[in-house]
């Protein structure tokens, strides 16, 4: 569901990894350029800021200035709230608080550029991302949504006029009753020359389907053949009781031998 969600143009991709962790391995950011190649509508956010091992910060610090593993809209570095933080019940204006005091103060992160921390500058940044994304965007939707009404008016139009009335409703619905009687009662007489006018658009007389009267009439024909020939095998069989020979005639002749046979002492 997640690779269907970021495969999709109108997508904004925010990668979060961790600060503490190979970002070059990652599988997100991975994943988000198969999704994005162009890197157009992706951002990396880089949490965990405080986590970072010591020695590790230069390396982070120049990912952090795009100038390793380069995405087109860069990355952005956050500090939120830990876990002893969020025990201590650390409400959200002080977190940003507290994560504004740690960039500022530290050795390496407060060489960065202002608008690359910070949850704020983040929010910032996804606004202006959206809207970019939204401006390319737009001309596709329009021209989506304007084939999708067109292909919804086109099939309101075969629906016919709109029966907006009680009155409107129960009239066309006696015409439908009405043409189904017809229908029926030409395809049980035979008259199939009357169904055409119902649906002008299929030869109708020439459709198996509606030839009732052709179809039972050939049914019929069919069960008789078989009952028939149901008839004969029983002659047959009863025939081969009576008599050590084995004989194949016609039923006429069958019924004669056997009364025949059967008179004799």
């Amino acid at each position: 569901m997640v690779d269907r969600y970021m495969k999709q143009e109108r997508t904004v991709i925010i990668a979060v990894v961790p600060a503490n962790v190979d970002m070059h391995n990652t599988e997100i950011l991975q994943a988000a350029q198969e999704a994005d190649p162009n890197g157009t509508r992706t951002i990396a956010v880089v949490t965990k800021m405080d986590l970072v091992d010591t020695g590790a910060e230069l390396a982070v610090h120049e990912l952090l200035l795009n100038k390793k593993k380069k995405m087109r809209l860069g990355y952005h570095a956050v500090k939120c709230r830990n876990q002893r933080e969020l025990s201590k019940g650390t409400s959200i204006e002080k977190g940003l608080a507290n994560e504004i005091a740690f960039f500022g103060q530290h050795e390496y992160w407060n060489r960065l550029p202002t608008h690359l921390w910070g949850v704020p500058k983040l929010a910032e940044r996804l606004v202006a991302i959206l809207q970019d994304n939204i401006r390319r965007s737009l001309p596709k939707v329009i021209a989506e949504i304007n084939s999708r009404m067109a292909e919804t008016q086109k099939s309101l139009s075969s629906l016919g006029t709109p029966l907006e009335t009680p009155g409107a409703q129960r009239q066309q619905f006696g015409k439908w009753v009405n043409q189904y009687l017809r229908l029926m009662e030409a395809a049980m007489s035979g008259q199939y020359e009357l169904l055409s006018p119902i649906d002008s658009s299929n030869d109708t007389s020439a459709t198996p389907e509606v030839r009732l009267r052709a179809g039972l009439r050939q049914k019929d024909l069919f069960f008789r053949a078989e009952v028939e020939a149901t008839k004969v095998n029983d002659l047959l069989e009863f025939g081969d009781s009576l008599s050590p020979k084995k004989v194949v005639v016609g039923g006429q002749d069958l019924k004669r031998m056997l009364l025949w046979e059967t008179a004799l002492p």
